[in-house]
């Protein structure tokens, strides 16, 4: 047989073994009659949900929750047991005249609560507390005008883009290691945010609060924050951080820390009261205090600021008053306030390397002090000092 025939031979043969196998691994080619079924599970089936047509209603079973109407109610939603989620599907949950009680609350203890996605308003209570829920995650929800507090969460919750607005108590109060971010509380009658120890706060708003806009216990975190137009802006506990933040036109003190605090590349502008009070040893860094109505930077026993500006206070720029010893104030600057630009009260404090302008007098320092020697260089064009310890006049 020649090799051209052998090749064909071998070629027909092949393709015979692939067609019969295809169709072994196809199946018939002509399936039975009717409708094509489908072999997969509906998301009812993989994931059933319970539809909450009217309130008042308890959930006393774990598993998936969800609105399918705006619902109106003399009573909310009480939820008694671990693992439930609450989609409120871009609906509003709300108190009718004559309800009672909280928008949804839990009886606890209990874990794992999550509710997402809605309004919850006019309730004569809190808007939502589960309080008694340890590891609630709470995420784009506003709760509004009602007689209590927007939110109150538990230990170790979650909350994300939510909004608290017009409540009687506080926008959103939490208990230790909760974490808040992207959220804003706004024209609540107490604080704007309330949270415990460990806890976090971040990209958030408070604005128009009663009280203080973020007050937070010891060891928290607080990034890139606004408070404005509250009592207090910010109150941070004791070896707590807070950086990128800004305070304005707060009645009170912009910004107040407990022992050990650290102030980080912060703002306080045009607050009422002082805009930096820095706790005892405690440190403020790199941050601007202006126009407020008191004095720039307060600052107690031991405490440090480095690389500050108080520019056009009230009154002084920088303050260690009497009863306060042992603080540093290093490359600051003091420019333009009606006190003294730095006023260092206290003994056994240590000033160098700042410079001051404009000030109703630019350094006060009493003798029981270490500080480098004070050069007036205004208008003198280039000069030199005879060591960087020197604090300049200009």
């Amino acid at each position: 047989m020649s090799t051209k025939r052998t090749t064909q031979f071998r070629s027909v043969a092949v393709w015979s073994i692939i067609v019969v196998g295809a169709a072994a691994v196809a199946g018939p080619l002509n399936p039975p009659p009717g409708p094509v079924a489908s072999t997969g599970k509906t998301l009812s089936q993989t994931e059933p949900r319970v539809l909450i047509d009217s309130v008042p209603i308890t959930i006393s079973v774990p598993g998936s929750y969800y609105l399918g109407a705006d619902l109106e109610g003399s009573g909310g939603i009480t939820i008694t047991t671990s693992n439930v989620t609450i989609d409120l599907a871009g609906f509003s949950l709300r108190g009718k005249p004559g309800s009672t009680g909280d928008g949804i609350r839990s009886n606890g203890p209990i874990e794992s609560v999550t509710i997402f996605n809605g309004t919850i308003s006019d309730w004569p209570g809190d808007g939502i507390d589960i309080g008694s829920t340890t590891g609630a995650s709470l995420d784009s929800i506003s709760s509004n005008t009602n007689g209590g507090s927007g939110f109150i969460v538990g230990t170790n919750a979650t909350v994300t883009n939510c909004t608290a607005s017009g409540n009687g108590g506080s926008g959103i109060g939490g208990s230790d290691n909760g974490k808040v971010s992207g959220s804003s509380a706004i024209d609540n009658a107490n604080d704007g945010f309330a949270l415990g120890s460990d806890s976090t706060i971040d990209t958030s708003l408070a604005s128009g609060n009663g009280n203080d806009g973020v007050v937070v216990g010891t060891g928290a975190t607080v990034t890139s924050c606004t408070a404005n137009d509250n009592k207090r802006g910010f109150g941070v506990g004791d070896a707590s951080l807070i950086v990128n933040s800004v305070a304005a036109r707060n009645s009170a003190n912009g910004f107040e820390t407990g022992v050990a605090a650290e102030v980080r590349s912060c703002n306080s502008t045009a607050n009422k009261g002082v805009g930096f009070s820095i706790g005892r040893s405690a440190s403020v860094i790199e941050s601007t205090a202006g126009f407020n109505d008191s004095h720039g930077f307060l600052l107690q026993l031991g405490s440090i600021a480095r690389g500050n500006s108080a520019r056009e206070n009230k009154q002084t720029g920088f303050l260690v008053p009497g009863e306060s010893s042992g603080v540093v104030i290093e490359r600051n600057q003091a420019f333009g306030n009606i006190g003294p630009g730095i006023d260092i009260l206290g003994d056994r404090c240590l000033i160098i390397s700042n410079v001051a302008s404009q000030n109703s007098t630019d350094f006060v320092i009493k003798g029981s002090n270490a500080f480098g020697e004070v050069i007036s260089v205004g208008g003198e064009g280039q000069f030199s000092v005879p060591n960087s310890f020197a604090n300049l006049r200009y």
